[in-house]
């Protein structure tokens, strides 16, 4: 078998859905980071002020609820609407979900608790970030079926897991980072860490509708 340069690879229907992915990973890292931080920050703060025990119950019920939504649905909505319009539908929802954020910030303030209002909020994340992981297995369809050959399938998916990896690896730091400069220098009233992030997702929702419109079969 012929030993195919990595350079060669480097080609737009390639570098695109990988480009996809890491920055939806980036972007995913960073929500799942920012999430725990917001929800223990003090209310006088801007946060839900909630006890470890209230984070992991809230966490662990939206894992259960991911599971269980990618497991019985997924398959039905990218059979009827296609790959490129889910994982288009699907990263459109990160920009809402990261307004919940300042929603509540502002909920809590004006009310001085948490109370019914934000727990709905909440729950509307919640569904906003399982329709937006919807986008990952849409993603390894894009990066699978973008091999030419089966034996080029494997360097592909090792140059996607290592570009994904670096932008895993950045992203807990800088949106931490963010999030406490925003509060700490009051921007945009504490919420300047959201708007970055939902500029990117725009970023991601511009490069998306660069993926291919249908997943072709690859040469075996």
């Amino acid at each position: 078998m012929a030993i195919i340069p990595l350079r060669s690879l480097l080609t737009p229907s390639i570098v695109i859905p990988i480009a996809n992915y890491a920055l939806l990973a980036f972007l995913d890292i960073s929500l799942r980071a920012l999430l725990p931080l917001f929800f223990s920050t003090p209310t006088y703060l801007g946060g839900l002020g909630f006890t470890p025990s209230s984070i992991g119950s809230w966490l662990a019920m939206f894992g259960v609820a991911d599971g269980l939504f990618q497991a019985f649905f997924f398959a039905k909505i990218v059979g009827r609407l296609g790959p490129k319009r889910v994982f288009c539908f699907s990263v459109s929802c990160f920009a809402p979900a990261m307004i919940t954020f300042p929603i509540m910030s502002w909920l809590v303030h004006t009310k001085g608790a948490v109370d019914h209002a934000i727990t709905v909020t909440l729950i509307g994340q919640i569904v906003l970030i399982l329709l937006w992981d919807m986008a990952f297995a849409c993603a390894f369809m894009f990066i699978t079926a973008s091999a030419p050959t089966k034996n080029v399938l494997g360097a592909i998916n090792g140059l996607g897991q290592t570009t994904v990896s670096m932008a895993r690896a950045v992203g807990p730091a800088l949106a931490t980072s963010l999030f406490a400069f925003s509060k700490e220098h009051n921007l945009l009233n504490g919420n300047a860490v959201y708007l970055i992030f939902i500029i990117l997702a725009g970023a991601l929702r511009w490069l998306g509708s660069h993926l291919p419109d249908e997943i072709q079969d690859r040469d075996e």
